[in-house]
């Protein structure tokens, strides 16, 4: 145990060691506040893992999202804070981290609004050398720890070096919050991430950079016959046949596939400032460049003088087709060195093997002497872009104008790339696109959507509307290009004799060729819209399904500021007129 002068001199040497991290980090160069969901009682994450621990008692998955209504993906929480201690895992089940093995880790001690996402014992242990690494760090930044961290762990091959946060740097991130059932001590983590960003600021430069990335797999937990203990129980049962010298199996395996990192809608979002307030006369000037798939959407907006504000959207049309190929070959893992990376599993394991190994069975015990087969999976390569075009101005110009993202459906990565604030000197006035109260727009939004995800209460159609039209109309700049289809449009449908004039707005969002929207009528109510556009914006299909059922699909060429044209089928003209 450590004594207080230890960690006293711990906290010196280490406060030393940190180098760039000389000065506590300003809380204000990134935080998120999308609310995050509450459990009570002193036992739910222990009632989450069904009170059994994977490897002692049979829990199906090492890592069981604490609110799920979608298997292995579970909701999708947000929480930003400091990283602690981050490190690479020294001990890991094999067979569920097939990128590299084992995992990158760090303790997240989390924004007073975050502690309700930690569990019981997620409290500080003086027991766990993690949590006393990063006590240590914590006190060389003199910050104060409250309930406790919160783990984030994410598979080393999945998140490159240079978007792995330090001790010390701020971070924000979303992703599956889940009880860790590979132990019985049931902590709570984000594990793995959907999206991490992570903060690097220079007070010399008044300047913050915000490295982001997203996730591009999620491992299955599911193997050929059910969960891990489930999957490595079957298989020894086949070797162990009642028939002597005749195994029914050739092979113990336990060889993962993986899955796309998320499914359905999900949002995220978070803000950036520079380290310190402005100099007088100075203005906030802003930097991006990001890289995505198709269906990731991905909207800055200025939110004030000092503070920008981001929010994305994984759509429904977000997809893992067509991703780069990569190598997958075989690990046998042995009892011995299953034992080396988890205890509790090479216990099990190894109980097992020595009840099959009492037969004396010399062609049983050649199969289980190969190992247990594992898979390797190479690690996606990051996009270069050291080259890539970068986005810049003054921030209250918006810039970016809307969803600016550099799209690449051949690299795996669903998003990659940073953004940067700064204040500079300006000697005149720059124009102002703000919109008063963005942020409060945003975060109501965001934390409706989170809501009925939760609940359940709400159609991920509905939520997928809602995020559309009212995120993307809250953060939206003003004056957007009046070329693009993106923004806000009025819309009319001519009736038919007898029937009534349409009337209504939607929402359109150019994602590479495709468009996707929200649609919202006195008649038919709110529903999806989808479509594409061709030779740059100036011809517009879509498609809707109405509450009825039916499938409405309208052609439209740009005339002007407005789209024209006709609901197919029928001689119902439709236009479009955008919304200043």
């Amino acid at each position: 145990m450590m004594t207080s002068l230890h960690r006293a001199l711990a906290s010196f040497m280490l406060w030393t060691a940190l180098g760039a991290v000389q000065a506590q980090a300003p809380l204000r160069i990134l935080d998120t506040s999308q609310a995050p969901t509450t459990m009570a009682g002193p036992d739910w994450a222990k009632s989450v893992c069904g009170g059994r621990a994977t490897f002692v008692g049979g829990a199906r998955y090492e890592w069981t999202p604490v609110v799920s209504g979608n298997g292995q993906y579970g909701t999708i929480e947000a929480v930003s804070g400091w990283a602690m201690n981050p490190h690479e895992s020294k001990k890991d089940v094999p067979f569920t981290h097939p990128f590299g093995k084992k995992d990158f880790n760090y303790l997240l001690l989390p924004d007073k609004p975050f502690e309700p996402l930690l569990a019981p014992r997620n409290a500080f242990d003086e027991n766990e050398e993690e949590d006393r690494a990063a006590l240590l760090v914590a006190q060389a930044l003199r910050l104060e720890v409250g309930p406790g961290f919160i783990g984030v762990e994410q598979e080393i091959g999945l998140i490159p070096e240079h978007y792995r946060p330090k001790a010390g740097e701020r971070v924000a991130v979303f992703g599956r919050w889940i009880v860790d059932c590979g132990h019985d001590n049931w902590r709570s983590e984000i594990h793995p991430p959907l999206v991490t960003a992570v903060a690097r600021h220079d007070l010399a430069a008044r300047r913050t950079r915000v490295d982001i990335i997203a996730n591009p797999y999620l491992t299955d937990q599911e193997f050929t016959h059910g969960g891990i203990l489930d999957q490595l129980t079957y298989d020894l049962q086949m070797v162990s046949s009642p028939i002597p010298l005749i195994p029914f199996t050739r092979r113990v395996s336990a060889r993962a596939n993986f899955l796309p990192p998320t499914t359905g809608m999900q949002v995220f979002s978070f803000r950036i400032r520079p380290p310190a307030p402005p100099p007088a006369s100075y203005k906030l000037y802003v930097r991006m460049h990001l890289t995505g798939r198709y269906g990731v959407v991905v909207q800055p907006f200025w939110v004030d003088e000092e503070t920008i504000g981001v929010i994305g959207l994984f759509t429904d049309q977000f997809e893992m087709k067509n991703i780069p190929a990569t190598s997958v070959r075989d690990w046998d893992v042995s009892g011995t060195e299953l034992t080396s990376l988890h205890d509790l599993a090479g216990m099990a394991y190894n109980a097992m093997l020595t009840q099959i190994g009492a037969s004396l069975d010399p062609v049983k015990a050649a199969v289980l002497a190969q190992g247990i087969r594992a898979r390797l999976i190479d690690a996606p390569a990051p996009p270069d872009l050291s080259n890539a075009p970068v986005i810049q101005g003054w921030a209250s110009t918006s810039p970016w104008g809307q969803n600016p993202v550099h799209w690449d459906n051949n690299q795996a990565f669903p998003l990659i790339g940073w953004i940067e604030v700064q204040w500079r000197p300006t000697p005149a006035a720059i124009a102002s696109s703000v919109k008063n109260g963005a942020w409060q727009a945003v975060e109501r939004h965001l934390n409706e959507i989170h809501r009925t995800a939760r609940s359940g209460a709400d159609s991920l159609m509905i939520s997928r509307i809602k995020a559309i039209s009212g995120l993307l109309e809250a953060a939206a700049p003003l004056g957007a290009d009046s070329t693009s289809v993106d923004g806000a449009w009025r819309f009319r449908i001519e009736g038919l004799p007898g029937q009534p004039l349409q009337t209504g707005r939607l929402w359109l969002r150019a994602n590479g060729a495709g468009v996707i929207g929200a649609i919202e009528s006195s008649t038919n109510g709110r529903e999806v819209i989808i479509g594409d556009h061709e030779q740059a914006a100036r011809r517009l299909t879509l498609e809707r399904t109405t509450s009825l059922g039916a499938v409405q699909r309208m052609v439209l060429i740009r005339k002007g500021a407005r789209f024209v044209g006709v609901v197919q089928g029928t001689k119902r003209a439709v236009e479009f007129v955008r919304i200043p």
